[in-house]
């Protein structure tokens, strides 16, 4: 059996969503699994690192504009790019750690959903009760208990 590939991202990244729309097919034309790993780029990039976000960063900002809706109009897929201000992703990454405990395909799924509410539909992301919602669209989803019970406000 070949290792897996490991899929770092950040739900609140469009390049992880744009990502996550092609990564369980590219690797499967190679025989290999994808092991979903959601972390904060927020906190280990820009905090840790000193990075700014590439929307503050000259030159690269304006390519984003360019860039973005580019990528999805050749995987062919839709991309909204929704207000950030004061979104985090630490409820959808909790929530998807909790599912993948015990489900890691439900687990893939919740993270496709929360992708998909944010980069698609435009809407929030940061508090329990909108994670909660998306893992109500798999009944018994282990996420959605863990988020109202855990109260993650973000």
């Amino acid at each position: 059996m070949k290792s897996s590939v490991e899929f770092f991202f950040d739900f609140l990244s469009p390049y992880g969503y744009l990502a996550a729309t092609q990564i369980d097919d590219l690797a499967g034309r190679y025989d290999r699994d994808v092991v979903w790993r959601p972390f904060l780029v927020g906190v280990t990039v820009m905090n840790i690192m000193g990075m700014k976000p590439l929307k503050e960063t000259p030159l690269k900002s304006d390519y984003l504009t360019i860039d973005r809706p580019r990528m999805a109009e050749i995987f062919g897929v839709p991309l909204v790019i929704p207000d950030l201000t004061n979104t985090n992703s630490l409820a959808a990454s909790r929530a998807y750690y909790w599912q993948r405990e015990t489900d890691p395909g439900r687990a893939k799924e919740l993270a496709k959903r929360i992708f998909h509410r944010l980069w698609v539909e435009g809407r929030d992301i940061t508090g329990a009760d909108a994670v909660a919602e998306e893992g109500e669209a798999r009944p018994g989803s282990t996420a959605t208990r863990c988020a109202r019970r855990s109260g993650i406000t973000g």
